[in-house]
């Protein structure tokens, strides 16, 4: 429901690529000349609607849904713990983008 509040209408994005920027939860590289900070979430954005969907995350990943499973996914692979929950949470916005399109 807070998604729907947030964004008005989940239509008048062309692409779940749209909504995850709309949210600041697109990845932004921070580098110049030879210095590379690395990448980061951009959090140029809707914030209520990016902690919805941070807390969205951390509900999902106490269960055994796909989701969960991606999570733990990540984990296993070595991601630490909150990129695990952020890209949980960039996955999940992009997942409902696309439920909304069809």
């Amino acid at each position: 429901m807070h998604l729907l509040a947030g964004t008005g209408s989940l239509g008048r994005f062309s692409c779940s690529a749209a909504l995850v920027c709309f949210a600041g939860m697109d990845v932004r590289m921070r580098q110049s000349g030879k210095h590379d900070a690395g990448r980061h979430l951009s959090k140029v954005g809707h914030a209520s609607l990016r902690k919805a969907a941070y807390q969205a995350a951390l509900g999902a990943i106490r269960s055994k849904s796909r989701l969960g499973e991606y999570y733990r996914g990540l984990r296993a692979r070595g991601k630490p713990a909150k990129v695990a929950l952020c890209a949980l949470a960039r996955r999940s916005e992009e997942h409902t983008s696309e439920l909304q399109s069809h």
